[in-house]
């Protein structure tokens, strides 16, 4: 009897996202490295920035690697582009360039193993920009990362040119169909206003029409430099839960732990500042 699916998203073409971009311990043309604790953790004892610590859900080890089947944080075509989820958290009033983003597994993925890290670039006002630059700059990966194309691509594809707000209409866009995005709905979503027979608000419709409560919209990032894991092989002592941990890139790199196997005990949640 075949067992049962634990992700909707690995219906769909392929699974979860590749690593063919990347070569272990070698940093690829657009700044992304896999498999390398050393050389993350000597990038981080550097860096005098802040860090977002978060977990990621629907992350599974399976097969020897670990599959991310969702569309965030997007590796495909070897760019690190950050643009679906965590949209309350990228709607932070900051200076979000310097900025390092680290994502860690669920606790049922290897303990809460590192799965991301890497620091903002480029910040973009919203997905319709990013997938301009994107598209102009690195037109092979933009041919990857597309949401119409890509069960797990991040970036939307506008029916025309958009001018001001029109970039945060679902209307606008090409539906995603048989994406990730598209499979999984909102009851309710701040910005998005069901017109569907049941009410729900499809996930892709908050990528691109989320508002914060202060009427702040998210921002859509490129990342490099940026350390990408395919198996378990880093462990953070600090557990943001289900929120998000703010904290210096240099504490981020001493709470990190390079152990043969994950820790015996379950790590602590901090006393300090959090990121939402």
């Amino acid at each position: 009897m075949p067992s049962p699916l634990i992700s909707r998203s690995l219906e769909l073409p392929n699974g979860y996202q590749q690593f063919r971009w990347m070569a272990e311990g070698k940093e690829n043309s657009h700044g992304v490295t896999l498999n390398d604790p050393d050389g993350l953790l000597s990038a981080l004892s550097k860096d005098r920035g802040e860090a977002y610590l978060y977990t990621s859900h629907q992350i599974f080890y399976e097969d020897g690697l670990l599959k991310q089947t969702r569309s965030s944080p997007n590796w495909e075509g070897g760019l690190l582009t950050y643009s679906t989820c965590k949209q309350h958290l990228r709607t932070t009033s900051r200076q979000w360039p310097g900025t390092w983003l680290a994502s860690l597994g669920p606790r049922d993925c290897s303990d809460n193993c590192l799965l991301m890290v890497g620091r903002v670039a480029h910040a973009f006002p919203s997905n319709y920009t990013l997938s301009g630059c994107v598209r102009t700059s690195y037109p092979s990966v933009y041919k990857v990362k597309q949401a119409c194309l890509n069960p797990r691509g991040d970036l939307y594809t506008p029916k025309r040119p958009l001018v001001g707000d029109e970039v945060f209409h679902h209307e606008n866009f090409v539906e995603p169909k048989n994406h990730t995005r598209s499979v999984e709905f909102y009851k309710k979503s701040p910005g998005s206003r069901s017109d569907r027979a049941d009410g729900l608000i499809p996930k892709w419709w908050r990528d691109l029409e989320y508002i914060s409560h202060h009427g702040h919209r998210p921002w859509h990032f490129i990342l490099a430099p940026c350390w990408v894991f395919s198996k378990p092989l880093m462990w953070s002592t600090i557990s943001p839960g289900r929120a998000s941990v703010r904290l210096p890139a240099v504490a981020l790199g001493k709470a990190l732990a390079c152990p043969a196997s994950p820790p015996a005990s379950p790590p602590v949640r901090p006393g300090g500042s959090r990121g939402q």
